[in-house]
């Protein structure tokens, strides 16, 4: 059994009469992951926990214009004052196959300034990816996720599904 935790905060600060900083609503991450799950070593499960607070990735009132890398805020997908569930279960099926599912559920808020009161988007997903190492330095990647998406973009009403697929071809070089 592996614990871990991630604990971030944004633009703000309190400290104690002896110079100790503390995070003003801070968020982060808690997870687990159980190796060898039910005495099998191949078999894996993960669960994650993550939550921001409503002053996360706004950057308010420090830098108005944010943190954005081609347009987009830089945070966690969940947003403001969002959380998110997530369990994945993996398993090698020999040496080079690997298999996993994973189901999520989230509640994301936005990261604009002028959307911060709006509705949450609700996006409750679930899927499956295989992974094929072929040699020592190659692997391929290919994935499906379904996810049911509720005030999409932040709209009261505005629902559908999303359909992701990827593959991804990966090649290390060097020694």
């Amino acid at each position: 059994l592996t614990l871990y935790g991630e604990l971030g905060w944004d633009d703000t600060t309190g400290t104690l009469p002896t110079g100790i900083i503390l995070p003003d609503k801070p968020g982060g991450i808690a997870g687990f992951l159980l190796a060898g799950l039910f005495g099998d070593p191949k078999l894996d499960l993960r669960f994650e926990y993550a939550q921001t607070s409503n002053i996360q990735f706004t950057h308010f009132p420090i830098f108005t214009s944010g943190f954005t890398n081609r347009g987009s805020v830089l945070s966690h997908f969940i947003g403001t004052e969002g959380s998110e569930i997530y369990t994945r279960v993996s398993r090698w099926i020999n040496q080079d196959l690997l298999l996993a599912f994973q189901i999520s559920s989230a509640e994301i808020g936005s990261t604009d300034h002028s959307l911060l009161a709006s509705p949450r988007e609700e996006r409750n997903s679930f899927g499956f990816d295989l992974s094929y190492r072929f040699s020592d330095r190659s692997s391929v990647f290919m994935g499906y996720d379904f996810a049911r998406v509720k005030n999409r973009n932040f709209r009261v009403g505005r629902s559908g599904v999303d359909n992701l697929f990827g593959i991804e071809f990966t090649r290390s070089f060097g020694q």
